[in-house]
Order: C-alpha cells, then structure tokens, then sequence
C-alpha cells in the first residue's frame, strides 16, 4: 500500500523519527518557519499552497500541538480533517498496519457497531478514517440527538481524571460504551475503570448497560491466570483449593469428574451460579481477544459487543472432509466403551421429538463439531442448554457398564460424547453464534481458525 503524503512540520521532532518515513511517498513538506526550498529533492512549501496539490494524508509532526494545527489546517487552508494524522499513525500505518487495522475492524464488523461518537478527533488521531470511510458506520463529531451510539471514541491522552469523569457522565444516556485513549503513564484510576489494550494502546473503557460476567476457567490443575476480574478459577475434580470456588459446592456431580470431563464445572455453574453473561472457559484454553490476540482472552468489552449481535459465542468448529464425528470419537476410544455410550444414546433420544433425533445424527454423521464445551452466552440461554444436557449425562452415567480393562481415556466417554452434543443443541435450537479461536495459554498456537 503505497500513499502519496505531506510532511508537516521539519523541526526536531521529524529529525529524530524521519526513518520511519518512505521517501517514495514524500510529495513535499510544509514549515510555516522554513523558507520554500527543496528538501531531499521535494518541495518545501508554506500551507496555502495546499490547495494546489493532491494527496492522501498530511502527516504532522508534534506531540502537543496537534489539535492546534489540525484546526487552522481545517479552517484557514480547507483541509479534509479526515487527512489529517499524527506522526505516530503514519508509523503504524507502514510498520502496523495489518495488526492494527485488522484487530479494530474485525471488532467492528463481529460486533456489528454502526453508530460511533468522535471525541477529540480521536479517530483522525488514531488513523481509523481508513476503515470508518470505507465501511458502513456512522461516525459523528456533534454527539447528534438523532443517534444512540454505539461507543463513543475518546481522546483522553493530556486530560486529567475530574474532566475525563465529566465527558463520561455527559455521554451515559447518548452512548452504550465509552472507549478512551490513554497514555500509558496515565491510567487515572485504576478503581474507577476498566482497562483494555489494543496493539499497544492503553485505553479505559466504560459500559453503561453494564452486565454482570462470569467467565469460569474449568481447571484440574494450576495455570496461568487471564489478569481479569471477569474470569473466575473453578477447581474440578482434585483440584480444589480451600475457599476457591469448585465444583464441590451445593447442588453437585463433582464425583463425576472422572467420568464427564469439564461437565462437573458446567453443573456448579448451572446450579450455584448466578451472573447475568456466563461463559466456560478451560484451565490453558481461552477465546482469543479480538484487538489484542497476543493477550489471549477476550475482554470485557468484546463480550459485550459480541453478544450484542450474537446469542452465543463458541469455539471455531473443527473437522474435517475424512471421517465423520462419530467415526472421529469412535478411533480415539476403545471400540466397546464407544458402542456402549452410542447405543444408549440412541436409546435416549428415541424417546424424544424427530427434531432432536434429527439433530443427534445430522451432527454425528456430520464432520463439524464446536469443541471444549466453551461457551459464553447470556444465563437464560446457558440455564436452557444445561436444563437439556444434564439429564442426557446422567442418563448415559446411569446406564453404562464400565470395564475395567478400559483405559483411562476411553472411560471419560461420556465426557466426549457430551461434548458434542453442544453441537446438537445449537443445531436444534438456531441460535444466532459468532466463532471465536481457542487460543492456548502457555503453549504456542490456536485451536480453529
């Protein structure tokens, strides 16, 4: 990508960060203190020349004055604020732009935002006139009565915490979310906000139809802890540690655990649970932050957007064009621990509706599957999936014979089996899904693309 640029401002500061600049894309620069001259061969010329020439972006050099000069490039020479860019953005622009771009659009486009408030010109600021020009979001600069905006874009790099505090309250019944940029020594208070990083930029974030969330990380061993106060360690099996939430509390199958998986986790939170967005994650498994992948897992925010649009955000389905699901089970187990829980499986869902049946052998005959039991939807939903599993689980539990000749992966049957059937009650139900990467915590690559 290749654009035709105006450097602005040749004092100190360009001195020092001129090699970031691609010469190739230079037509000419502009300093209200140097006299017209060339400059490595382009022009050096004064602002009310800019008119006469055509370019993509002015890139303006300065750290503390760009609002300044951006305003009398608007008003005294008819500027195009939407060419207008800080020194910094033309740097991510040519070194980058792809994990930059891609992060926030992808954000964008998953969560289906339409209507954006432009604070401070934080957008020119930032560089996103790219991708809100060639997309279909409405961004606004007057706080219009006309919207409810999605987020509102904020600037807050300079500003102290009380004025910050008072542009919140003055956008809590225009906007759903603020979004505010930060310096990274200027995190304000930590207490009051949460925070969000974006490929290297600090921002605080506020959610005024705010929900409360639980992710709960399914864990039988210790991990690596996310660093947010939304996920939540569930100790199963043998892991549990005293005054840590388990799958030991109240109403449970805990003593299942060796036989259902990450299940055991799934009725604690059915049972014991209460927040109002809930989601199962695992002890080294995550869903992979959108604007941020290197982090690992999705924010806050992310989620709420997300879930916006979506019912239910599950793992990237898995498969392939060789074997069937239930052929892909079948080779992973013992042959007799496979038969066993498939037949009385059948046995179970004969007794149900068509649909159900259905929906249990278009999966299983099928080569796409949403794996791990992940899962982050809304409580309604979450109690409705769990009100028709767990009695399948049990069933199965209740009815199968063990052997002991069987190894110790094949006698967590039940647990493969059940999660699939995620797959099968999505497939029934239509929920609306968004599939988000596993990323793996601790280890190198992504579960699903």
């Amino acid at each position: 990508m290749r654009n035709k640029i105006v450097i602005y401002g040749m004092g100190q500061l360009y001195k020092r960060y001129e090699v970031i600049i691609n010469k190739t894309e230079v037509l000419c620069y502009v300093d209200v203190n140097v006299t017209e001259s060339l400059y490595e061969n382009k022009p050096v010329i004064k602002p009310e020349k800019l008119q006469q020439i055509e370019y993509d972006y002015i890139v303006v050099f300065t750290i503390k004055n760009f609002e300044e000069i951006s305003y009398d490039l608007i008003w005294n020479y008819g500027v195009d604020i939407n060419k207008i860019v800080i020194f910094q953005w033309y740097y991510n622009l040519n070194y980058n732009t792809k994990l930059i771009y891609n992060s926030i659009m992808s954000l964008m486009e998953k969560s289906n935002l339409k209507y954006i408030l432009n604070v401070n010109d934080f957008i020119a600021k930032l560089g996103l006139w790219a991708i809100c020009k060639d997309s279909n979001f409405i961004v606004d600069d007057i706080c219009s009565d006309e919207y409810i905006y999605d987020v509102a874009l904020i600037d807050g790099a300079g500003l102290n915490e009380k004025r910050i505090n008072n542009m919140i309250n003055n956008f809590s019944g225009k906007t759903k979310a603020v979004l505010i940029h930060v310096n990274g020594r200027e995190l304000l208070n930590k207490q009051a906000y949460n925070i969000i990083n974006i490929q290297g930029y600090i921002f605080l974030y506020v959610i005024f139809e705010k929900k409360a969330v639980k992710i709960y990380q399914v864990s039988h061993k210790p991990f690596i802890k996310y660093g947010n106060d939304i996920y939540v360690e569930l100790g199963v099996g043998k892991y549990g540690k005293k005054g840590k939430l388990t799958d030991k509390n109240g109403d449970n199958i805990a003593y299942l655990n060796d036989k259902v998986n990450e299940i055991t986790g799934l009725y604690e939170v059915w049972k014991n649970e209460h927040s109002a967005i809930v989601g199962i994650n695992h002890y080294r498994r995550c869903f992979k932050s959108i604007v941020n992948p290197a982090y690992g897992a999705l924010s806050e925010l992310e989620l709420y957007f997300l879930l916006k649009k979506y019912d239910v955000i599950v793992a990237c389905s898995t498969g392939g064009d060789t074997y069937s699901e239930k052929d892909d089970l079948r080779n992973s187990i013992n042959d007799e621990a496979f038969d066993r829980c498939w037949n009385k499986l059948n046995e179970y869902f004969n007794k149900k509706n068509i649909a159900e049946q259905q929906a249990l052998l278009a999966v299983f005959n099928g080569q796409i599957m949403f794996p791990c039991n992940m899962i982050i939807t809304s409580r309604e939903i979450f109690n409705e999936y769990c009100d028709w599993l767990m009695p399948i689980v049990i069933y199965l539990v209740e009815n199968i014979v063990f052997d002991v000749s069987w190894d110790t992966y094949s006698k967590r049957v039940i647990g493969f089996f059940a999660e699939r059937l995620l797959t099968v009650w999505l497939y029934m139900k239509k929920y609306s899904i968004v599939e988000i990467p596993i990323q793996f915590i601790g280890e190198e690559g992504e579960y699903g693309k």
